[in-house]
């Protein structure tokens, strides 16, 4: 389940590094990383958040 969201959060970061790299002297790399990490997290639990809950599952057993 997690590979299939890590396509995002990396070009996030390689579009973060290329926009400093372009319009600054120096790229900031623990800021790139921890954005890519927490958006990485948001963005699993995003999906997460989509896939509806079967309320009715426990009562079956009863």
């Amino acid at each position: 389940m997690f590979k299939r969201y890590i396509w995002l959060p990396i070009f996030v970061f390689t579009f973060g590094t290329v926009l400093q790299l372009i319009f600054y002297d120096e790229i900031d790399w623990v800021h790139n990383i921890l954005f890519s990490v927490f958006f990485y997290l948001f963005y699993v639990f995003w999906e997460w958040t989509k896939k509806p809950h079967d309320w009715n599952k426990n009562k079956k057993g009863r």
